[in-house]
């Protein structure tokens, strides 16, 4: 998971480089565990209730995958893309662009 804090700590370019901020398989269990499931599922086609239904040893491996791109603070670019769907607002006029939402998944 990437928060706002995470995206600060990667753009960082000053000398003072803060310490990268390390997570438990605990923590990230009960970050998964908010997560609501009946949102969609990202482009990578993984939803909720998979991610709840890790293994032990799958939830270890993410966690230290999470660490490690904390550490090396490298975020691959395919995870910082999305579909992004503009849905127009009821009444609003179609060729002013504050009319619509985006819908990402």
């Amino acid at each position: 998971m990437l928060f706002y804090s995470d995206e600060l700590y990667f753009r960082c370019l000053h000398p003072y480089v803060p310490e990268a901020q390390l997570t438990t398989p605990y923590e990230l269990r009960s970050l998964i565990h908010a997560l609501k499931t009946k949102s969609a599922p990202g482009t990578e086609g993984i939803s909720a209730t998979m991610l709840r239904n890790l293994s032990r040893k799958a939830l270890n491996y993410l966690t230290q995958l999470r660490n490690h791109i904390m550490r090396l603070r490298y975020f691959p670019y395919a995870w910082k893309s999305a579909n992004v769907t503009p849905i127009l607002k009821p009444g609003k006029p179609l060729s002013d662009p504050g009319s619509t939402d985006p819908l990402v998944f």
